[in-house]
């Protein structure tokens, strides 16, 4: 509950102008599927449709 609060502050603050950027947002994207070295997204990491199969009872 804590982490919710700190990011309702930061977010206000950001929205009403006392800050002029979040930190986090700023940082370069690290993506898990090693796209940025290979140059091509990697689609089987968010193709959880095709992965999974229904259970059949």
């Amino acid at each position: 509950m804590a982490r919710l609060k700190t990011v309702k502050n930061r977010v206000s603050l950001y929205l009403s102008g006392d800050i002029t950027e979040l930190e986090e947002l700023v940082e370069e994207r690290l993506y898990f599927d090693d796209r940025a070295r290979r140059g091509t997204v990697t689609d089987h990491f968010t193709a959880y449709h095709r992965m999974a199969t229904p259970n059949i009872y």
